[in-house]
């Protein structure tokens, strides 16, 4: 019997139909899923068990349910997770309805093993791929584990298998860190291969009380991996890169770290509000705010602390008002507890405590200051009293680190100048065009919150599409983008033999987007991880 996977074709809501062959006793009938969708009275239980806070004992039922491991095959399937290689010659959609009774079966009676996973290490990249069977139970593991714990994942918490992003992360900074005066930008070390299994397994014992499913945690947590499958190494610590539950695990691991920063700004804070500068409070009843320079606010107010905090995977933003010596106190007492509690390192070289205003920070790619004083506006309120206006925090996006990789990448020159780029030159005109614009696309639809996204896009798009004309030149033995333009048009516009244009670089409009689209995921090499794409595959 097999199972026949047919798309609808919607984009705004993905639907898949299951048809199982008649006399199949998985289901009698066609069956819509709704992205995996799977509703069973195991599963309404466990909800229940969630919401009232107890802990949740029947895991290992719903997961050996072979319609649930059903569900997320559909998952796997619309989310196109598919495996290339693996040590069996399976694939997601060779698998018929026997491959999951015997796989719900195995996880009943306990026997079911996980396959060690291929790794290929390519620079700072590891990809790591394993049977598609194994993939559905992680997808089951995942969502289950998923719907246990993220109620109580820190609103501070971003990424790593949480349902926010690096946009929430970024928003979060810019309606936070308004008038923080220190940023302590931190970094946590190796934190995937140094993750200690006895803890990770005695933090989600506290909510699950079902040993087989822990057992199956245990199983994942050891199983092999390999470069050459007869030298297959089995881990006693950290977890795969790269597989599809350890996102969720490490943030469950992490999660003591948000819960402990929590209260660390609870104790932090004190005061109302900063005592009024007296030297403000005369100018502005003079009536002319002659001097920008001076603050409202005292700047050392002993009596008044915040604290912020912000964390996206195992990076963290800290915004303090407070003293620097405060600071460097909080920092060891950071250290201290991620070594004593979770047996992680705090990276020395990478935390850094900088001043908001006099300088910056960097994390998810932006840099981070406040606003000067001297640029805070000050109007008049309705009473017509003079007040000043605190901005949000700057997110710049670093045009000169961006331009810098550009150059790496053969698109700019020495002297950040446009510049062929002759590894594409055998491609079509339509993948070299397409190509082009994928990369500007990538690059600033993640600096879309950039507070100067005007002058960094305008100069990407420059950069980017003086490059790709000069790309076509050299093709096309045209010499200079002048000609280029002459033929193609300013747009590029690239047409058929039929003289039906195909695709076009038309010139961008350089203002910021007044609704960005969301930044899901942070790559720290995104303009590397953009170029070296093959033009066939964008």
């Amino acid at each position: 019997m097999s199972l026949l996977f047919i798309p609808t074709g919607r984009t705004d809501i993905l639907y898949s139909k299951i048809i199982i062959r008649k006399g199949s006793s998985l289901t009698s009938e066609e069956k819509f899923l709704l992205l995996g969708h799977y509703e069973t009275p195991q599963l309404k239980i466990l909800k229940s068990k969630i919401d009232i806070g107890e802990k949740v004992t029947n895991l290992s039922i719903i997961m050996s349910d072979p319609q649930f491991l059903l569900s997320c095959w559909v998952k796997l399937r619309s989310n196109k997770v598919t495996s290339s290689k693996s040590l069996t010659n399976d694939t997601l959609d060779g698998l018929t309805e026997k491959c999951f009774y015997e796989v719900s079966n195995t996880i009943r009676n306990g026997s079911f093993k996980f396959s060690p996973s291929s790794v290929t290490y390519k620079k700072a990249c590891v990809l790591t791929i394993v049977s598609p069977k194994d993939e559905i139970v992680q997808e089951a593991m995942r969502t289950l584990l998923e719907l246990v714990f993220e109620p109580q994942f820190s609103e501070r918490s971003h990424g790593w298998g949480s349902n926010k992003s690096c946009s929430t992360a970024l928003k979060q900074i810019l309606y936070k860190f308004g008038s923080m005066v220190w940023l302590i930008k931190g970094d946590i070390k190796d934190t995937f291969p140094t993750i200690n299994h006895k803890i990770l397994i005695s933090l989600i014992s506290k909510k699950v009380d079902d040993q087989p499913f822990i057992d199956l945690i245990y199983k994942y947590l050891q199983t092999g991996y390999f470069e050459h499958p007869k030298q297959i190494q089995y881990p006693k610590i950290g977890l795969i890169q790269g597989g599809i539950l350890s996102p969720l695990l490490a943030n469950i691991y992490i999660d003591q770290f948000d819960f402990w920063m929590g209260n660390k700004i609870r104790e932090f804070t004190k005061g109302i509000r900063r005592k009024q500068n007296p030297a403000y409070s005369k100018m502005i009843r003079s009536g002319d705010a002659f001097d920008k320079k001076i603050k409202s606010r005292m700047s050392h107010d002993p009596n008044y602390r915040r604290l912020a905090y912000v964390r996206y995977g195992d990076d963290f933003l800290i915004g303090a008002i407070s003293s620097k010596e405060e600071c460097l106190i909080l920092r060891n007492q950071i250290k201290e507890f991620l070594w004593d509690n979770l047996e992680l390192t705090l990276n020395s070289d990478k935390t850094v405590i900088t001043h908001a205003n006099k300088s910056s920070s960097q994390f998810l790619g932006y840099v981070i200051h406040t606003t000067p004083i001297s640029k805070h506006p000050i109007k008049k309120n309705k009473d017509g009293s003079l007040i000043r206006v605190v901005p949000r925090p700057s997110l710049d996006a670093p045009t000169k680190d961006i331009v810098m990789k550009l150059k790496e990448n053969k698109f700019a020159n020495k002297r950040g100048k446009p510049t062929r780029n002759g590894k594409l030159t055998h491609f079509s005109l339509k993948d070299i065009v397409e190509y082009y614009r994928s990369v500007e696309t990538g690059i600033l639809n993640h600096y879309s919150l950039a507070s100067n996204y005007d002058s960094v896009s305008s100069r990407i798009h420059y950069l980017l599409k003086y490059s790709c004309a000069l790309t076509i030149a050299y093709k096309m033995r045209l010499l200079t983008p002048k000609k280029v333009f002459s033929k193609y048009t300013f747009d590029l516009c690239i047409k058929n033999k039929k003289g039906e244009i195909t695709c076009s670089y038309p010139t961008i409009n350089c203002k910021k987007p007044s609704k960005p689209d969301d930044i899901l995921k942070f790559d720290k090499n995104l303009v590397d991880s953009l170029s070296k794409r093959f033009p066939s595959s964008v």
